[in-house]
């Protein structure tokens, strides 16, 4: 077993007189934090689409406890700590949530690597060692000890559970059994919503070349965001057909804007290919700002004049395209549909897919 999986090395776990191997982990960005519920990787339970872990459990949680309000803003963000503040907020029944949460726990992390095979590697190459999942605030999923205290050696000193450690051992005895993994559901989502209320890393502008706000998605965004992103458009210079650039999102509910220009729709053959470079710049752009989950609206559907279902299927092509280049980045991607021709266009080719409404 690779060193990579532990924290700082081999370790070990204090059980009765003996000692058993053991990984330590806690944070999504260490190593073995492929494990943890922050971790960010798509997946899909009853045709609804998670970024995380986390985003899994909170919204489910609401649900439980009959707040759908409060998982329907779950939905709305991939921020972890976000959707954890969310939930916590929401009036708690503990006997009906601790007996259902282990239960909820097991799907999701069933979801979440059977989908994913790389990651279903990584949960494999950890053997048969102990799992344990530290933290010294968490009291419920971990074992309620911090990755740097010794105690977490001792479970007799645990001040919490380890709930999440002893689910990965089952899921990871599971896929053992299993001599095959499900394809990875590819994590795409069609929302039929408003793009200036998703609340992601970013979302993509469908601007004009001037930059100065235009038409359809163009004037919404610019009207959501306020006067400050007119004032920052003033040092960019403007944009060209394909070309992508990157803004505040200012009075948005998303962190940054990225603003790409379609082209005009006249049959040619080069409108595929500028339609195409719209996506792949605008992705390339987020990773360059190592952003993890965007948003795009239909572009050039609109007054520009592309066909509804020839754009959708040039936009798709192009994610999967940028996918198969980048595929070490997890990018999480959202097709975002105001009206409901976009919507049933994008859904049929894309039968698959996650789909909701916007709430």
């Amino acid at each position: 077993m690779a060193d990579i999986f532990f924290h700082g090395g081999r370790d070990y776990l204090l059980y009765g007189d003996q000692q058993q191997k053991a990984i330590f982990f806690h944070d999504a960005d260490d190593p073995g934090g492929f494990m943890c519920n922050w971790y960010r990787s798509g997946f899909v339970v009853d045709g609804i689409a998670y970024t995380s872990m986390e985003q899994y459990l909170m919204s489910r949680k609401c649900l439980v406890l009959g707040d759908e309000a409060a998982a329907a803003r779950i939905m709305k963000t991939d921020i972890p700590a976000n959707q954890k503040a969310i939930a916590a907020n929401v009036k708690e029944n503990s006997v009906i949530w601790d007996g259902i949460k282990q239960a909820i726990l097991m799907r999701g992390l069933y979801a979440k690597f059977q989908q994913n095979p790389p990651l279903t590697a990584l949960l494999r190459d950890t053997e048969d060692v102990w799992l344990v999942a530290c933290s010294q605030t968490d009291k419920i999923w971990t074992c309620g000890v911090g990755i740097a205290d010794e105690r977490r050696r001792d479970p007799k000193c645990w001040l919490g559970p380890n709930l999440l450690g002893f689910a990965l051992m089952e899921v990871r005895s599971a896929l053992k059994e299993s001599k095959e993994v499900a394809p990875e559901v590819e994590p795409i989502v069609v929302v039929h919503g408003d793009i200036t209320k998703m609340d992601l890393d970013c979302v993509v502008n469908a601007a004009n070349r001037t930059l100065f706000g235009g038409k359809g998605v163009d004037a919404a965004i610019n009207k959501a965001a306020g006067p400050k992103l007119r004032k920052e458009y003033l040092s960019m210079g403007g944009c060209r057909v394909g070309e992508a650039k990157i803004t505040k999102a200012y009075n948005l509910p998303c962190k940054w804007v990225i603003h790409t220009v379609g082209p005009t729709y006249d049959g040619g053959p080069n409108n595929a290919v500028q339609l195409g470079d719209c996506y792949r710049n605008s992705l390339d752009l987020a990773m360059e700002h190592n952003l993890h989950a965007i948003a795009f609206p239909a572009i050039s559907t609109g007054f520009l004049g592309y066909p509804l279902e020839e754009a959708a299927h040039v936009a798709i092509d192009a994610v999967r395209r940028w996918r198969v280049s980048n595929p070490d980045y997890d990018m999480h991607v959202t097709f975002c549909c105001f009206d409901t021709k976009n919507f049933e266009a994008y859904k049929k080719i894309l039968p698959n897919a996650a789909t909701m409404e916007q709430l």
